[in-house]
């Protein structure tokens, strides 16, 4: 649970153009860091406020958030001196999920005379969707600058919000450090005084250093000292290098393919494409040599990308500086020399006393992707080795009646509104059918029996659990990156849960096989009686069919017995059949049966192995 933090009741005041309250980012949006408030800057060169300034692909302002200028519980005070262009660069994680940068620990209006030496910690904030600020990691001015020199604190970047790869300016050491957050010790990664800002990408930290993009040691390394390589074919500006974005435009090309590339001299913005072939980079063009471009990102669309960057942001001024941009590249991934031009159009400026320093897109809701396969028992095929073809009488049942989620009643108790157009469910010759839906939880590392999210989502003819498109993996929003326990429900199958915890997060998500192995569902010990899955031959598992009255057990005869639910559904006649989504329909084919072709005690009997004095029980 994220806290509330008191500086963004502070920041509702602070915000200029009439706007009184806080709101959440909106996704797409485009957020810049501006330092100073309006004020007039002394020009002795004090500390100024930092603030990140939303606006929307056109430039149309929306709201500011205030970083916090004195110190509050946790959260610590950070300000910034103007007159350094390479300074206040933002990042986003790679999960899309925080905001980064960097600053002193000083109120503005702090005398800079001394405040880059090492008497003066740097702070960092991370940001998040709803704006809310997390101040509270402050590393050591001692661990960032040796005694007698000095430097700024120029970018930071998060893979996941708890740990932080900061760079700091100094002739005489600098370079990248490592730290946790609410932290105020570091560790030293790579010691250099020419690296301005990082990247990550697919677990791999890059940054910029001499004019060039360079890859760390490491991936994303905790303990140094690592090395820094060039990536080949760029080479070293002249200028001093400022930020990067990668973007992925060829897919068969793995990882990131293009770079754009900002530098305040010979670099300017300039995109380079990977040349597989021969292993190297290749330059495809510069625009705006001595526009001084420092901050950098961009949007993908296919092989479009929309950039917006930083410029023109002065080394010394006592007035205002810096202008938001954007462009729009729809070269793709390519090698031709030259192919890279345009002229950028300005979309806002800071205002008087103000500077316009580094650029991120805004953040996204937290959120996490989760990738799971299991099988029915009810509706596998053997001879498949899968789930059986939807036949259009299951998907008119479908169609007809199960448009929206079936989970609203007794057990499962679920509140959501997933539901589908009428239509959705099809027969077809694919594997991508529409078996029916399932109810999917994340529940907590710790305590497995708390659930801390959980969505309606279908599994298809192949086993693979999908959103409401019928394709991607559910995404939970609201939920961070962390361990958790997968549980999957069903309406009459017994559930199962993960038998380890395992990592979920907002990026890649790596697939859950339920169907593999008897031991990737939790076995009770106390269960003695049957294993958490069944097994559906040739050593493939899925879920036990026969939980028809949804009490977790499954069992023939006795009290509360899911044979008794199948002769209800057929009001007591064994001989007759009741056409619909019951949940008597154990093998999902539309209409219930008690005897003859394709009945439903029979898949119960055989859940219970042939014995219908047997009792099977969920392992959770």
């Amino acid at each position: 649970m994220k806290k509330i933090n008191h500086w963004l009741l502070i920041a509702c005041f602070l915000i200029p153009f009439g706007v009184n309250s806080q709101a959440p980012f909106k996704s797409g949006n485009i957020v810049v860091v501006r330092l100073g408030d309006g004020s007039a800057i002394d020009p002795q060169n004090p500390t100024v406020p930092m603030f990140l300034d939303e606006y929307t692909p056109t430039g149309a302002f929306v709201q500011s958030v205030a970083l916090p200028t004195v110190d509050n519980g946790s959260n610590l005070r950070m300000s910034q001196v103007f007159y350094n262009g390479d300074i206040s660069l933002l990042t986003l994680s790679p999960n899309k999920e925080f905001l980064t940068l960097v600053g002193f620990k000083a109120s503005p209006g702090t005398s800079t005379s001394g405040i880059n030496s090492s008497s003066f910690d740097r702070t960092i904030a991370k940001v998040d969707y709803n704006g809310a600020v997390n101040s509270s990691t402050a590393i050591l001015g001692t661990d960032v600058v040796p005694s007698g020199t000095t430097g700024f604190p120029m970018s930071v970047i998060t893979d996941d919000g708890t740990r932080f790869w900061t760079v700091h300016e100094s002739a005489l050491g600098g370079g990248i450090r490592y730290s946790l957050l609410g932290q105020s010790t570091s560790t030293n990664i790579i010691t250099s005084s020419t690296i301005k800002t990082l990247n990550i990408d697919n677990g791999q930290l890059y940054c910029t250093r001499t004019g060039r993009p360079t890859v760390i040691s490491g991936g994303l390394p905790t303990t140094g000292p690592q090395t820094a390589t060039p990536l080949p074919g760029i080479a070293s500006g002249s200028g001093s290098s400022s930020q990067m974005f990668l973007a992925d435009l060829n897919p068969s090309i793995p990882g990131f393919d293009v770079i754009y590339f900002t530098d305040n001299n010979s670099y300017a913005l300039s995109k380079f494409s990977f040349d597989q072939g021969a292993g190297v980079w290749v330059l495809n063009g510069t625009i705006g040599v001595g526009d001084d471009y420092r901050g950098i990102t961009g949007v993908v669309n296919g092989t479009t990308v929309t950039l917006y960057a930083t410029r023109k942001i002065p080394s010394s001024s006592t007035t205002a500086g810096g202008e938001l941009v954007t462009l729009t590249d729809n070269t793709g991934h390519t090698l031709a020399s030259g192919s890279f031009t345009g002229t950028p159009t300005i979309i806002a400026t800071p205002g008087a006393n103000k500077f316009f320093k580094g650029v991120a897109m805004a953040p996204q809701p937290l959120s996490v992707s989760l990738s799971t396969k299991i099988f029915l028992q009810g509706a596998y095929n053997s001879g498949l080795s899968r789930h059986k073809d939807v036949t259009t009488t299951w998907a008119s049942t479908l169609n007809a009646n199960a448009l929206s989620q079936p989970f609203a009643g007794a057990p499962f108790n679920y509140a959501g509104t997933e539901s589908v157009i009428n239509g959705f469910f099809t027969s077809t010759a694919g594997t991508t059918d529409i078996t029916d839906w399932v109810l999917l939880e994340l529940h907590d590392a710790t305590t497995p029996s708390t659930i801390v999210a959980r969505q309606a989502a279908f599994v298809r003819e192949d086993g693979k659990v999908v959103g409401l498109d019928g394709i991607s993996d559910p995404t939970f929003t609201g939920v961070g990156a962390n361990n958790y326990y997968i549980v999957i429900k069903h309406r009459n199958h017994l559930p199962v849960r993960s038998s380890t915890t395992v990592f979920v997060n907002g990026a890649t998500p790596v697939l859950y096989d339920f169907t593999t192995a008897q031991a990737q569902a939790y076995q009770d010990p106390a269960i003695l009686t049957n294993a958490a899955m069944k097994d559906l031959s040739g050593g493939v598992f899925g879920m036990f069919a026969g939980n028809a009255n949804a009490n977790n057990n499954i069992r023939f005869t006795g009290l509360n017995n899911d044979a008794g639910v199948i002769l209800t559904a057929l009001g007591g006649n064994q001989g007759a059949t009741a056409s619909g989504y019951n949940m008597a329909d154990l093998n999902l084919d539309g209409t219930v049966r008690f005897t003859g072709l394709n009945n439903d005690a029979g898949v119960l009997l055989t859940a219970l192995n042939g014995n219908q004095s047997n009792l099977f029980t969920q392992h959770q």
